[in-house]
């Protein structure tokens, strides 16, 4: 993995098969980002809200993950800037 221009690493992760996480992935590293004070309160509370939704049946995983994808957007608008 080659650094880029200004020094940093990037990476992308798919774990399809859930072999690397029990659960979403996405959910994990947007709940540690928010925890160390890096994706706002607002997006993650959404993000959270709909899991439980969904976890209890009152969502589809579909409706889940179209209302995780908008959170996503919006939580990390800007962040083009910041890395």
């Amino acid at each position: 993995m080659k650094p880029t221009r200004n020094g940093r690493r990037k990476i992308a992760l798919v774990d399809i098969d859930r072999t690397l996480a029990e659960g979403s992935i996405g959910v994990l590293f947007v709940h540690y980002l928010h925890k160390k004070g890096l994706f706002p309160d607002s997006s993650f509370k959404i993000i959270q809200s709909a899991v439980s939704r969904n976890n209890a049946g009152i969502i589809s995983y579909q409706k889940r993950g179209e209302i995780i994808i908008k959170s996503w957007a919006k939580g990390f608008r800007g962040w083009n800037k910041l890395i």
